[in-house]
């Protein structure tokens, strides 16, 4: 299984050249643990389609500064092969079978390149293609098929020239990457040679699309995008669609809040108590701050809850952060037994923090109050007594009980 993704979309000015739609890179892999052995980049196609007169071409860094040549491979009298892919290695490579081996390329691995398909390439490694370093090429010669910027640091570092990036990996260039059906680029993990599919379709499914691959989390705010999620179909709380998993386990007992505000997209979130396979819902919200979803929950020290979260229309992608908040605890009016005595007149009240107690009344008309907060009054006199939260920010339930807790 493939790991985390991200994609960061640049468009940048080639001076007087087209970028055609016809071979496109398709994944690569520039670094991994010890002697960098399985580098490669591979160049997906129709089966049989000729790679005559087009180049793969490596723009880094050199004494003429940004835009330097540092590999070009031309691959005339090749083709794409039978499983609609050409994987271009050196003699080193085992991670699949190479379509063309070329001991003489160099795979930077420290700061920012450029890969492109060029056809017509008449430059040769060391030109300087950027001639005065403003971002434009003013020395290329040919027509780009495709082009992919691989991004260590954003605004620093080599310039770079693709149609598209990826990157960067934390503080590092990203060591391996590939394209996904969705146009989005997927960054690979570092020490993970299994997810590479050099010669074969590429796999974007992000691993934690089911419950047995939630991602652990701390408290705090976790990045999500389920472009590439696939709908688990776990039974629980209700239908989350394209979902992902995550695993958080309490450091305290205290109320805990786990929201999606601030997303993009019409989000739902469930938490779960319990394994895989026997999940029990302890809370679960589809729009509580605009279209995103927000759930609390009372945890205990070490107990841990498994995340839901998805997207509330059936192929729609949502992207941004899961919040995990500790709100502490108990909140005082949390549930019955912790009712706040309220007096004649106006009362404050904030259900931000609050649980929900899932009291129930039959003779009562409403239906679950969530995130409800308890009061008790007393009457000074034998008079009629409303209980009203008109004028407040959200939409509001409300019930009155003449019993006790119990």
């Amino acid at each position: 299984m493939k790991s985390i993704s991200l994609l960061f979309g640049s468009i940048f000015v080639l001076a007087g050249f087209t970028q055609a739609s016809a071979q496109t890179l398709s994944e690569f892999r520039l670094d991994m643990p010890s002697t960098d052995t399985e580098e490669f980049v591979e160049i997906a196609g129709a089966v049989g389609a000729s790679l005559d007169n087009l180049s793969f071409v490596i723009l880094g860094d050199g004494s003429g500064g940004s835009g330097v040549v540092e590999t070009a491979v031309d691959m005339t009298g090749h083709v794409i092969n039978a499983n609609g892919f050409f994987v271009l290695a050196k003699s080193t490579f085992t991670l699949g079978v190479a379509d063309l081996t070329d001991d003489s390329m160099s795979f930077e691995n420290s700061d920012n390149v450029t890969y492109m398909l060029i056809s017509g390439f008449a430059g040769a490694v060391g030109d300087d293609l950027d001639s005065t370093d403003d971002g434009v090429l003013d020395g290329l010669t040919g027509t780009i098929t495709d082009s992919l910027s691989i991004i260590e640091e954003v605004g620093a570092g080599d310039l770079v020239y693709g149609s598209q990036s990826i990157g960067p990996d934390g503080t590092f260039v990203p060591a391996t990457g590939w394209l996904c059906a969705s146009g989005s680029w997927m960054i690979g993990g570092f020490s993970d040679l299994a997810g590479n599919t050099a010669g074969a379709d590429n796999d974007c499914t992000p691993a934690n699309d089911d419950c047995a691959g939630a991602i652990s989390v701390s408290a705090g705010a976790t990045p999500m995008d389920n472009t590439e999620a696939t709908t688990s179909g776990e039974a629980g709380c209700f239908s989350v669609n394209k979902d992902l998993w995550y695993a958080f386990t309490a450091t305290s007992d205290a109320n805990h809040s786990f929201d999606t505000c601030g997303a993009f997209g019409d989000t739902k979130i469930a938490v779960f108590d319990g394994a895989c396979g026997g999940l029990v819902c302890v809370g679960s919200n589809d729009d509580t701050c605009g279209l995103q979803s927000s759930v609390t929950i009372p945890m205990v020290n070490g107990q841990t809850v498994r995340v839901q979260v998805g997207a509330f229309h059936a192929t729609a992608v949502i992207s941004g952060d899961l919040n995990i908040t500790n709100l502490g605890g108990p909140v005082p009016g949390d549930d019955c037994g912790t009712a706040v005595a309220a007096v004649l007149g106006a009362n404050p009240f904030d259900t931000s923090g609050n649980t929900t107690s899932g009291l129930s009344e039959p003779s009562c008309s409403t239906s679950t109050i969530h995130n409800d907060t308890f009061f008790t009054y007393t009457a000074g006199a034998a008079l009629d007594h409303s209980f009203a939260t008109c004028g407040a920010d959200i939409d509001t339930k409300i019930r009155v009980y003449d019993v006790d807790c119990a």
